[in-house]
């Protein structure tokens, strides 16, 4: 039976029947060593301190687990403009996936069985998601004016963010592009949306604008009943399931973009609580886009 331990309100120790429950690993992208860099931190463990996995002075942002652990895919400018990279689990090993020919690319996001790679490619012109092989050969657009990408557990959607009259709108199509679906109705001028579907694939989360500002809503993955999760203020976004899903991770982004914690919450939106290992990071205020933390895989 797994516990959770909360102390003066800060979530940041569980155990299994009186010993260490296993680590919990978390990937994410942080300037607390003065420049983006990508941290990972055992969630389980109460004295963990984020270890820096990429020691470049480049920018390092939009870790995610390939979903065997075995690598992490990541954006960086350190050969110039933002572009896609993969390393190993401690660092090591470090290998350019895509060659950006100039263009910002960024979000990327692996598929379900580790085969295919999609991610964001922008320009002046807008932005186009890319699916690549594993390898980052054998690029394929499946849409333009697509942002944010996030495959449904068993590979067959993704859901993903568009750009549209009414503002930013979650949206969701086929893996090849096709039998695209307008998922919410509301008017979002700001953005901040990253969906991503729950372990299970019976939820969506994503972030919404309302009068309150931008908050973090739950759906079912056609749109339907959607409910919203926190209604704290300001700006609530970056959202990733928990392993198990049982529990959502999301960053609440402060004025003026100066301060960044994160809070874990139920997935009916109680129980919000900081996570206590993610709290000492300055804020990532000169970060263009750090993408959601990446758990690292159980399976």
């Amino acid at each position: 039976m797994i516990r959770t331990l909360i102390v003066a309100g800060s979530l940041f120790w569980s155990w299994t029947a009186g010993t260490l429950a296993a680590p919990l690993e978390v990937l994410f992208s942080s300037n607390k060593d003065g420049n983006a860099e990508i941290m990972i931190v055992d969630l389980n463990d109460e004295n963990a301190k984020p270890k820096n996995l990429t020691n470049n002075k480049a920018e390092d942002t939009c870790p995610v687990w390939r979903p065997d652990g075995k690598q992490i895919a990541f954006a960086s400018n350190r050969d110039g403009v933002y572009t896609i990279f993969v390393m190993d689990p401690d660092g090591s090993n470090v290998k350019k996936l895509i060659d950006p020919a100039g263009k910002f690319c960024y979000n990327p996001a692996w598929s379900p069985d580790g085969k295919k790679l999609a991610y964001v490619m922008r320009d002046d012109k807008g932005a186009t998601t890319i699916v690549v092989d594993a390898d980052g050969t054998n690029p394929k657009p499946i849409g333009e004016n697509v942002w944010d990408p996030a495959w449904s557990p068993d590979g067959k959607r993704i859901a993903f963010t568009r750009f549209t009259e009414l503002g930013y709108k979650i949206h969701a199509m086929d893996a090849d592009g096709t039998n695209v679906k307008d998922l919410n109705t509301g008017d979002n001028r700001l953005g901040w949306s990253y969906p991503q579907f729950s372990p299970d694939g019976k939820k969506l989360v994503f972030s919404d604008l309302t009068d309150n500002g931008i908050e973090v809503f739950v759906c079912d993955p056609d749109g339907q009943n959607q409910q919203i999760l926190t209604n704290q203020g300001g700006t609530n976004t970056y959202c990733a399931w928990f392993p198990d899903g049982k529990r959502i991770l999301f960053r609440q982004v402060g004025q003026d973009r100066k301060e960044w914690p994160y809070f874990a919450m139920d997935v009916n939106g109680l129980n919000r609580v900081p996570i206590k290992q993610l709290q000492e990071e300055p804020a990532l205020n000169n970060l263009l886009d750090p993408g959601r933390a990446s758990f690292r895989p159980t399976k």
